[in-house]
């Protein structure tokens, strides 16, 4: 009622309304300006791990094996998924456990989703139908009441003279749909089947031979929900607003986790996609404050930024040093090239071969057909990205320290194998 009544108010002030073309058209829009802003956005690829050096989020690893680096990481991905998950419960603490024990997510559903081949623009566009009989969904949900969409309002939905119609049904045992899904296909398929024939019983009362005008159908489960977007209990939209919680977003850091926040649905509470928006704009202001840079929201001052950072360079600073000491010169001159650079508006990341356990190569075959160790590979996808390397070191007998040699050996090897035969390494 609360969320109703809010949506009411937005509207009668002309600051809410439906957007034809639905949530796509939004999308769209946000991402034609990202690129103006110099932003990419990358699709088709799953998070596997968020990286971490030293307490700091430094980047992102997708499930093909490819490491994305940056300078700040925000997830607006489910928030359980997130922490235990891409973070392995590393950052969790006592509000974070009694978040999750005490809040209460929104329902997960099943939508049926209908093509139909008729015109029902005499149908009103949402309609919450009165069941004559209880509407079994599972064995731990029964619905008295069901709802349909009517999407005749949009006219990029379905063809003229055609309808998309949509059944939505609410439910919390998301571990019913979920162990189907896994262990027994033929009664998972059966039971979709069975809640689709029911609901196409109930609008045959609205809308005579909706049937024979059904030219296809999808229906999608909590299984489905949890596949496509992780939800914790395959929640369609985060925490559920309950009294007394009030209208202030939770917390959108991880404790002693540095350049990392969070936004979204379970940042605040409410569900909706304001809140998306609003918890998003949190985050870059906070991130912005933390690095010293200004909050820009004028258009033609973000047109002037985005110019600029066209025109940034991706900068690695590899800090040479091999030891930890914070006093040595190395690391105060590699610290302040960084904030330099920072400053002149470029990308910079940084790399301490002293923060690193690097293992020297011992032999040419070792170099050409060796494994690259694990903790080596963010830093070859570094120098990968950076378009400018700066190396500092310290002199050692008159040369470069063994130490940043193993280093650069080691991240060196794997480009330079493929052409072996004609850049082989002497071995001695």
């Amino acid at each position: 009622m609360l969320a109703l009544l809010f949506a009411l108010a937005w509207m009668n002030d002309r600051n809410g309304a439906y957007v034809v073309g639905g949530s796509q058209a939004i999308i769209r829009l946000i991402r034609e300006r990202l690129d103006e802003l110099g932003g990419h956005l990358g699709l088709g690829a799953r998070v596997e791990k968020i990286l971490v050096e030293q307490d700091a989020a430094v980047g992102v690893q997708l499930a093909g094996g490819e490491i994305i680096m940056a300078e700040w990481v925000i997830s607006a991905a489910d928030a359980h998924a997130t922490i235990y998950d891409l973070l392995d419960g590393k950052y969790v603490d006592e509000i974070t456990e009694r978040t999750f024990r005490t809040l209460t997510p929104f329902a997960s559903y099943l939508q049926v989703s209908f093509g139909v081949a008729r015109d029902l623009s005499a149908q009103p566009g949402f309609v919450t139908r009165v069941l004559d009989a209880p509407l079994a969904v599972d064995p731990e949900t029964t619905l008295s009441a069901l709802s349909l969409r009517f999407f005749h309002f949009d006219p990029t939905f379905a063809p003229t003279g055609k309808t998309a119609v949509t059944c939505f049904l609410p439910t919390r045992n998301f571990a019913f749909w979920v162990d189907l899904q896994r262990n027994d296909s033929v009664r998972y398929q059966a039971e979709k089947h069975r809640v689709a024939e029911a609901v196409i019983a109930i609008v045959e009362k609205m809308v005579p031979d909706f049937r024979k005008a059904i030219e296809t159908m999808d229906v999608s489960t909590p299984a489905t929900v949890i596949r496509y977007t992780s939800n914790w209990q395959g929640s369609m939209e985060g925490w559920l607003l309950t009294p007394g919680m009030g209208f202030k977003p939770l917390r959108n850091t991880l404790p002693r986790l540095r350049r990392f926040l969070m936004a979204g649905q379970w940042v605040m509470p409410g569900g909706g996609l304001p809140s998306g928006l609003m918890t998003a704009r949190l985050a870059v202001r906070t991130l912005c404050k933390e690095d010293r840079i200004p909050f820009l929201t004028d258009p033609a001052a973000l047109s002037r930024a985005a110019e600029a950072r066209r025109q940034a360079m991706h900068i690695l600073i590899v800090d040479g040093h091999p030891d930890r000491n914070e006093q040595r010169f190395c690391h105060a001159l590699a610290a302040a090239y960084a904030e330099g650079a920072r400053q002149s508006g470029h990308d910079v990341r940084v790399i301490i071969i002293a923060s690193i356990n690097i293992p020297f190569l011992r032999s040419q075959d070792e170099w050409m057909h060796g494994t690259l160790p694990p903790q080596l590979r963010e830093p070859q996808a570094a120098v990968k990205w950076a378009d400018h390397l700066v190396i500092i070191y310290p002199l050692w007998l008159g040369d470069v320290p063994a130490y940043l040699k193993a280093f650069l050996e080691q991240i060196d090897r794997t480009s330079r194998s493929r052409r072996a035969r004609r850049t082989q390494p002497q071995d001695h």
